[in-house]
């Protein structure tokens, strides 16, 4: 185990008031490494962190919270707190003992994150390979001027395999990644009342088995000025653009613009639903937050054959609460059609259910499904329909000032 020898270098560079900890090649078996102030680790090409299968190697005073699913967790291979100038770079590998952490471990739901960063300040993470998490491949959780580049991220070894989670941070920039994981790619979230904000996302290749770009689901605290650009998501199954506020958040100023999708489950869902989940002792369940001003422009999007539960967008508020100020525009969609079933008559709201792309079952409209929607506009459509569907292509309900400009339907 090199943990010590690599902590021992860390300590001894941020004690001289800073410096870069240069990692050779080579394989460096580790438990948890703590990064400090003004420290870069620099991993060269040919050098692999590698995890321990030993969760006594992972510190459990790393501060723990609730996830979606109801594990906690904190532990994780890389971990800074309260750290400022902090950079993770290089041409070299960080590797999970993902494989290690099966369900019927004894510690599975304590099992390890590939990176961790809680409440840092100007933090780069960039250039290096991350693979095989046990949990999440990367969290950042309350974190300021946070810069994320140029990263190859390989994780399907392990239940809630995500690839970057920003969680209640400021000032953040994601770009230039490949992400192929088993859970959610991109993730923005608010486990705490702090919001998520002031966040770019560009130039990204996806490919997952759950959502390629989702805010939420996780969201007590608010989500604003958030761009996504200039993305490829490709065999997606549980959803290419989702946007869900249903723990008590505000989201609004939310722009996402040129996308390519092919072969996607559910090409954007908008959700505001009630959920009220709490993620720390202590904290108060907030009631529904609202959701408004959101363009969503320039999308392709090939959308998957989906017999169970066909989807296409969809956009749901709940009686009371309605999404606001939404524009879909500039897109092409093909759509896969042939259900021939019996259209269901009664959609449940399901507004405290955890929000995916089939949790109405099967909807009544194979394009697109608007309801307790309010002020949206559908502009230069092309909506193509690969076979013929008994559904009709639009279902509104309670949707008041929708629409439509140059909305085109094709039969391939």
């Amino acid at each position: 185990m090199e943990t010590a020898f690599i902590q021992k270098a860390i300590d001894e560079c941020a004690a001289k008031g800073g410096g870069t900890v240069l990692l050779p090649a080579g394989l460096y078996k580790s438990g948890s490494i703590i990064l400090k102030n003004n420290v870069t680790l620099h991993l060269e090409n040919g050098a692999v962190i590698e995890g321990s299968g030993d969760i006594n190697d992972y510190p459990g005073n790393m501060a723990t919270f609730i996830d979606a699913v109801g594990n906690k967790l904190g532990r994780s291979l890389i971990y800074a707190e309260n750290a400022e100038n902090v950079s993770l770079e290089g041409r070299g590998t960080i590797r999970g003992a993902g494989k290690l952490f099966p369900r019927e471990h004894p510690q599975f739901k304590e099992r390890p994150f590939l990176l961790r960063f809680n409440a840092c300040r100007n933090v780069s993470v960039s250039d290096l390979r991350l693979e095989n998490s046990a949990a999440w491949v990367s969290h950042y959780f309350k974190c300021e001027d946070l810069r994320i580049s140029s990263l190859l991220i390989k994780s399907r070894v392990n239940d809630n395999n995500d690839g970057i989670d920003i969680d209640s941070c400021k000032r953040v920039k994601i770009s230039d990644c490949s992400i192929d994981t088993g859970d959610d790619a991109i993730c923005i979230k608010s486990t705490s009342p702090e919001p998520s904000r002031d966040i770019s996302i560009a130039n990204c290749l996806i490919t997952t088995s759950c959502a390629a770009i989702k805010i939420g689901t996780e969201s007590i605290g608010d989500f604003r000025n958030i761009a996504v650009s200039n993305c490829v998501i490709y065999d997606t199954e549980h959803g290419g653009i989702k946007l869900f506020s249903v723990d008590g958040a505000k989201m609004e100023n939310i722009v996402i613009s040129n996308i390519i999708m092919d072969n996607v489950m559910g090409p954007v869902m908008l959700r505001l639903g009630e959920r009220k989940r709490t993620y720390f002792e202590g904290q108060e369940a907030r009631p529904a937050g609202y959701m408004k001003d959101i363009l969503i422009s320039s999308i392709i999007a090939k959308v998957s054959e989906n017999k169970r539960c066909p989807a296409g967008i969809c956009i749901s508020g709940i009686p009371g609460h309605r999404i606001e100020n939404v524009v879909f525009e500039n897109m092409t969609l093909e759509m896969p059609g042939g259900f021939d079933g019996v259209v269901p008559s009664n959609v449940p709201e399901n507004e405290k259910n955890y929000p995916t792309f089939n949790m109405f079952g099967i909807l009544p409209s194979w394009a697109f499904f608007i309801r307790h929607v309010k002020n949206m506009c559908l502009r230069n459509i092309k909506i193509k329909q690969s076979a013929p569907d008994v559904r009709e292509a639009f279902f509104c309900e309670d949707a008041d000032e929708i629409t439509k400009e140059n909305v085109i339907f094709t039969t391939l």
